[in-house]
């Protein structure tokens, strides 16, 4: 799974994608990255470290141009807080990494989204009247954990 350290629109094969957000908890983003094969995009030395400390999970160094397709979930690290200061390495007070994923593409009759992880990625079961698949258990990239 890509990993971002933010989202633009130039990062979509296509303009007329579906595209969706859901905010995790950094353990739970921690684990999808851990089970699914953590791909870093993550361009800066100093974003990689902090996202490291956060995660607990090696995070290289890689300046890409990324491009997401129909079907394709991404994580990203949004930070979101005062400027950092050059070479920190820990986040500064009121500073946070909200960890979001990134879905293309839309649902179908077939498909729903995992309750635990939010993601779109084959995930067929059980559904509520929202539409939701709460158990998860069949989802491909969380397991429903």
């Amino acid at each position: 799974m890509k990993l971002l350290n933010s989202f633009s629109i130039n990062m979509l094969a296509s303009m007329t994608m579906e595209v969706t957000f859901k905010e995790v908890l950094p353990e739970l983003a921690s684990a999808i990255l851990g089970w699914a094969g953590l791909e870093s995009a993550v361009g800066h030395a100093q974003t990689a470290v902090l996202f490291e400390k956060v995660l607990g999970l090696s995070v290289p160094v890689v300046r890409s141009t990324v491009t997401l397709v129909t079907g394709e979930v991404a994580m990203i690290g949004q930070y979101s807080g005062p400027r950092l200061e050059e070479g920190a390495i820990i986040l500064p007070e009121g500073a946070k990494i909200h960890w979001v994923i990134v879905t293309v593409g839309g649902r179908t009759s077939e498909r729903d989204f995992c309750g635990y992880c939010g993601s779109d990625n084959g995930i067929y079961g059980v559904k509520t009247d929202m539409g939701i698949n709460r158990c998860g258990f069949n989802c491909n990239l969380c397991g429903g954990n």
